[in-house]
């Protein structure tokens, strides 16, 4: 089953589909039921993160878990956007600084979240690599100073500037 869509009619045509679809949690067939919607931090006026999904038992044959239905350009657990992050990761790829990049990715977040930031791609770029080696044959030609700037190469040539909403469209994962 899809979790990441590019926009929310392609939500609204996977939820006209619930009856027929199996819940990927217990297996059961035709318990689940939209449940709400996930907005982007501030509410509804900064727009649709998701919708929510829940597999219904009180029907019977249900489990009760939920899972979500989630815009390709929005990150799980984090405010940050897909757009902003890959704005940062560009930056870091020309040779910037982590406090100059996050300051050219205009996140309006503060530079503690860009060392963060760059702290979990560091922490994640075996995770990054696993994904990236499922879409392309891997080709390390030590073109970067570091590992994880040669990891965050092989993810802009293969995706391309889109490449963290690509990331998760195509190999249906959460980026980490």
């Amino acid at each position: 089953m899809k979790k990441y869509y590019d926009t929310e009619e392609e939500i609204e045509e996977a939820l006209v589909s619930l009856p027929e679809t199996v819940c990927p949690h217990c297996g059961a067939r035709g318990e689940l039921v939209r449940h709400d919607n996930i907005w982007r931090s501030g509410g509804e006026k900064n727009g649709l993160r998701g919708k929510r999904v829940y597999c219904d038992k009180r029907r019977g044959g249900g489990c009760g878990r939920t899972f979500t239905f989630q815009l390709s350009d929005t990150l799980q657990g984090r405010c940050l956007r897909a757009a902003a992050l890959m704005r940062f990761i560009l930056e870091l790829l020309a040779g910037v600084s982590v406090w100059n990049a996050w300051g050219n990715a205009e996140t309006g977040m503060g530079l503690r979240t860009g060392y963060r930031t760059f702290r979990r791609l560091l922490e994640n770029q075996s995770v990054i690599r696993t994904g990236l080696f499922e879409c392309t044959p891997l080709k390390f030609q030590r073109k970067e100073k570091t590992p994880l700037l040669e990891t965050l190469r092989i993810l802009k040539e293969t995706f391309g500037v889109s490449a963290v909403s690509a990331y998760q469209k195509k190999l249906q994962k959460t980026f980490p």
